[in-house]
């Protein structure tokens, strides 16, 4: 039996895992990415193409730091590589039972570091930039890293994001200190906007002995310029956690101007002349959070909650979704953060497939998969190319109409997003109270919340809604439903359940994630404090969202109680 924990640490039961997943029945104004447009960020600092120069060769692989690597309490080697099993079970955190494992919960007791946050960066006409040769790697295999560096050495931090008592991040390895070289110019395609760096090797990671998990590769020079470069340790493919928590790659890639083309504008800043095909093969911006792009706006609080918790975690990408989103069927539910806006049919027929075999997703910003892309190969590995023509005047639309790169719910494609999510997009903008609704359902149980009550200025930014008569499911149960005030329209929280299937639940604006924000050891400019009264009904809320959305198909214990009529009449 699984052991009540008022508040702290879960303690852990186990369960018997099967091929087919867990066997038996578990009892501060947001980050906007539109910032991107206007050149903002942490700090004003711009990427440019890389000048010409020489190579690097390769340096020996990342050695693990002082302390143990890691190594699941119950674990098995598969394919040569030690892996978790069956180290997962139940606990009973604030009165809602919870999937957890106890490889998480061992990992955050270690202890944690502020170092991973970033001081110094290049100097106008100066460069310290790179990325990886995957968005992934499953534990156990290699990483590639790319780096243009225009000072005269540099080293390499690999820092594992989550909770650890507050302080976020850990270091799990660490380079030797690398020369500084000039990378190859850019290949250039200035009529797809395409810009790819085909850059030498400049140190390559092994990942034997790192925990599964979201990670920050954090580049140092002899002059203390800094950068960041995302990366994801995935667990192997037998892996059938509870919980996947997606980082969306395919969105931060749309929104990434470095070489002067994005998917919304080309080198002179003219969107009228955006991209069309854009690569993975490029560093983010330094403007972008010094390199993070979205991870801190939009994902990393969701993170530190679910492993503040030491729930039962897997790590991905929506590269993976789309590679490999047939084993997705294999866990109880897919997170998707603050701002997942770009999906190709793969990501979305992997996500339905699965959905109605039972598993359970999370839509927990604004604007999901609302472009529809394709993705291709690069030299560096497969879907490493974005392919989005917003419109009809992608080439395949005549041969192909299905394949189009136009709005999901635009012809010839003709499926908007609210078939999945139950949930339709709006606009922008909002600066907005979030209103509560059926305040004794499930998702508000426990929050002390009250019909009609506002949270203060809870909505901003993007935001959905349910359209009466739109297509999908229609017993939709509203959990807020917010005017935006400004735009004579409104934002709902919405959750839906297929039969016999999963739930989902849309929170319905883009800055759910940041408001979710909880800890006071790191500094507020980079993750906001809590707001009193506000972020910890959020938590709650969340708190519930795992205990259902964990354990099972949520249409056998909570499917959608309709009551939208209450409130559109």
């Amino acid at each position: 039996m699984a052991t009540t924990l008022p508040k702290g640490e879960p303690v852990v039961t186990t369960r018997t895992p099967s091929s087919t997943g867990i066997v038996g029945q578990m009892s501060a104004a947001p980050f906007s990415r539109r910032r991107l447009l206007a050149g903002g960020g942490i700090l004003a600092a711009s990427g440019a193409l890389a000048a010409c120069g020489s190579g690097t060769t390769r340096v020996p692989p990342a050695s693990a730091p002082t302390d143990d690597p890691w190594v699941s309490p119950r674990t098995a080697v598969i394919r040569g590589v030690r892996v978790p099993t069956a180290d997962w079970g139940t606990a009973v955190i604030d009165g809602v039972r919870v999937a957890v494992a106890d490889w998480v919960i061992a990992e955050n007791r270690r202890p944690g570091t502020l170092d991973w946050i970033l001081g110094g960066y290049p100097p106008a006409g100066q460069h310290l930039e790179g990325f990886a040769s995957a968005t992934s790697v499953a534990t156990g295999g290699k990483v590639d890293l790319m780096v243009n560096c225009t000072d005269t050495s540099y080293r390499i931090e690999a820092y594992r994001m989550g909770f650890y008592q507050g302080y976020g991040g850990r270091l799990i390895a660490k380079s030797p200190t690398l020369k500084g070289v000039v990378q190859p110019p850019a290949k250039v395609d200035a009529t797809h906007g395409t810009v790819e760096c085909p850059w030498n090797v400049s140190w390559t990671a092994n990942l034997r002995g790192w925990p599964p998990g979201m990670y920050l590769f954090r580049l140092i020079s002899a002059s203390n310029w800094q950068q960041w470069i995302p990366f994801v340790v995935r667990q192997v493919n037998e892996s059938t956690s509870a919980y996947v928590l997606m980082s969306a790659v395919t969105t931060y890639q749309a929104y990434n101007a470095w070489g002067g083309w994005s998917l919304y504008k080309d080198e002179s800043g003219a969107a009228s002349k955006r991209a069309s095909i854009v690569s993975f093969d490029r560093p983010y911006l330094q403007s972008w959070e010094q390199g993070a792009a979205d991870f801190f706006g939009n994902e990393f609080p969701v993170l530190y909650d679910m492993e503040r918790h030491g729930l039962d975690l897997d790590y991905w990408t929506d590269i993976d979704l789309h590679l490999r989103g047939e084993l997705l069927k294999n866990h109880q539910s897919l997170w998707s953060t603050g701002h997942d806006e770009y999906w190709s049919s793969e990501m979305r027929d992997h996500a339905t497939v699965a959905t109605k075999a039972g598993t359970n997703l999370a839509f927990l910003g604004a604007n999901a998969i609302y472009r529809k892309i394709r993705l291709a190969p690069s030299s560096f590995g497969a879907a490493r190319t974005e392919i989005c023509y917003k419109s009809t005047a992608d080439p395949v639309t005549a041969s192909n109409p299905a394949a189009s790169t136009v709005e999901w719910g635009s012809p010839p494609v003709n499926m908007p997003a609210c078939e999945l999510t139950g949930s339709t997009y709006i606009s922008i903008s909002a600066d907005d109270d979030l209103t509560i609704t059926d305040p004794q359902g499930w998702f508000w149980k426990g929050a002390g919340v009250r019909e009609g009550q506002h949270l203060s200025k809870v909505v901003q930014g993007e935001y959905n809604r349910y359209i009466p008569g739109q297509s999908g499911p229609s017993s939709v149960q509203l959990f807020g439903h917010s005017p935006v005030t400004k735009q004579g329209s409104w934002s709902d929280i919405t959750y839906i359940t297929r039969p016999s299937g999963g739930g989902v639940l849309s929170t319905g604006m883009a800055s759910w994630v940041y408001k979710m924000s909880n800890s006071s050891t790191i500094p507020a400019p980079m993750v906001p404090d809590p707001i009193p009264g506000i972020t910890p009904i959020l938590l709650r809320s969340m708190l519930n969202l795992y205990g259902l959305f964990g354990t099972g198909p949520a249409s056998a214990t909570q499917p959608a109680q309709s009551n939208w009529k209450n409130y559109y009449r």
